[in-house]
């Protein structure tokens, strides 16, 4: 419940655009996604800040799940661009008060190492400049940096780069609607003018929250059933 509560006050984003036919993917984990390949993040983003209703979108690029010495799960990159970034930068702002600098990143609770030490990514050193609190959900196992960052992490990468990335390209773009404006007036307004050029979806923040949730909601339900049943046998134990 309390990761819930942090993904709802985090994503704070009213839509996400992602590549055609990922929407499906994204509600069942996200902020994942594909590279929308070829469509450089200012040329789409710039584009998107003009449709009606929109308010802010600034685009996020995710890096492939991999192993890592520094964990024992599989962790994500997610690379933002402070500058114009609403949903990580205000997140990492309360552990971190400066932006991160070229050689720093900041990681997710379960990420090892200590504040300071040096974490290997794709045969690249960087320093851990802060740690974010637990979620209890996927971001505690993300390394976080800057888009400048991870631009230059690609460029250096050779058989590893992943495929259909290229030069300006982003996995998603969040999109925040001005108040009062309707959310699926405004991304009816995206899918019209942009679906077919850039061959892309939009999910709503809000319907994929509540997804989640009620999938959440049968595990929960499940853990107070076998609570209940543990305090009865250990109760007929005791007596």
């Amino acid at each position: 419940r309390n990761g819930m509560d942090s993904l709802s006050r985090r994503l704070r984003a009213d839509s996400l655009v992602a590549p055609h036919g990922y929407d499906q993917k994204l509600q069942a984990a996200p902020p994942r996604g594909e590279s929308l390949s070829s469509h450089p993040e200012r040329d789409l983003a710039d584009k998107l800040r003009e449709v009606p209703g929109v308010e802010r979108a600034a685009g996020q690029l995710y890096l492939a799940t991999l192993n890592a010495s520094c964990c024992t799960l599989p962790i994500q990159i997610i690379a933002y661009d402070p500058e114009s970034d609403f949903v990580v930068q205000p997140w990492v702002a309360r552990s971190l008060a400066t932006v991160p600098k070229d050689d720093e990143v900041v990681v997710g609770d379960k990420i090892t190492g200590e504040i300071g030490s040096d974490l290997s990514l794709f045969g690249r050193t960087y320093r851990i400049a802060a740690r974010l609190d637990g979620t209890g959900m996927g971001f505690d196992t993300t390394v976080f940096m800057t888009m400048k960052n991870a631009r230059r992490l690609l460029a250096a990468m050779k058989g590893e780069k992943p495929a259909g990335f290229e030069p300006g390209s982003v996995s998603s773009i969040m999109v925040a609607v001005a108040p009062g404006q309707d959310l699926k007036a405004v991304a009816n307004g995206i899918l019209g003018r942009f679906a077919l050029d850039y061959n892309l979806d939009i999910v709503v923040s809000k319907n994929m929250i509540s997804d989640i949730a009620k999938k959440l909601g049968g595990l929960a339900l499940l853990m107070r059933v076998l609570t209940c049943a543990f305090w009865a046998v250990a109760a007929g134990v005791l007596c």
